[in-house]
């Protein structure tokens, strides 16, 4: 149900937990959050913060309990927590934390990291295969998409990308929409040793349909 990314390896000077998190911010750049979600100077394209917030929607909620989100209210800072569904550890926004070393994993969980910083994670992801996505279809995706179907696009790529739905490049290269809706429709499950439908991938491709059929 989370996205299947891996964040960069962390340097490993040591920070205070009460600053902001130095090395993480090495990683994930200096570009500014979401419009809407934390003020920013310079604007972006609607599409894109449509994306971050669809994604942070879906990603976490800082109202779930600390040990299902990873968000402590108390410092406002982001924690490790177990995925739903298992394996490497999860950090904010879907973070993946399946390169990180033991020591690194360790100073995540004694320091965490603001909601800045997993936001502009997200932004710079989102951002990279923005310009992914328009270069397998041969052109800017806003040439045959509306913001409303980027956004919806940006959410499912974040989540599943095509590592096991290849039609999904197909429909880009022939810049159809409603090829491309109905493969991101199709992964709703997981693989196992084999292949087990998902509910929750139901219910989170349900939300982008319902967002890319949103009108203008």
């Amino acid at each position: 149900m989370f996205p299947f990314f891996q964040v960069p390896a962390l340097l490993s000077t040591p920070v205070n937990p009460t600053q902001t998190n130095a090395p993480l911010l090495q990683q994930i750049g200096n570009s500014s959050p979401a419009p809407g979600l934390i003020e920013q100077q310079t604007a972006e394209p609607e599409y894109l913060s449509l994306g971050m917030q669809e994604i942070m929607r879906e990603e976490n909620d800082k109202a779930k309990p600390f040990k299902v989100s990873g968000w402590d209210k108390e410092t406002q800072r982001w924690f490790p927590h177990q995925s739903l569904e298992d394996g490497a550890p999860t950090l904010g926004y879907g973070q993946k934390l399946d390169t990180v070393t033991k020591e690194e994993l360790q100073r995540l969980k004694t320091e965490g990291i603001t909601d800045e910083e997993s936001q502009q994670f997200v932004r710079n992801k989102i951002q990279n295969d923005y310009k992914e996505l328009s270069e397998i279809a041969g052109t800017d995706l806003t040439s045959f998409l509306n913001k409303n179907q980027i956004a919806a696009l940006l959410s499912y790529w974040y989540n599943a990308g095509w590592s096991e739905h290849p039609k999904l490049k197909k429909a880009l290269k022939a810049q159809n929409p409603e090829g491309i809706l109905e493969q991101m429709n199709a992964k709703t499950y997981v693989k196992d040793g084999k292949r087990i439908e998902s509910v929750g991938l139901a219910k989170r491709r349900a939300r982008e349909k319902k967002l890319w059929n949103k009108p203008l």
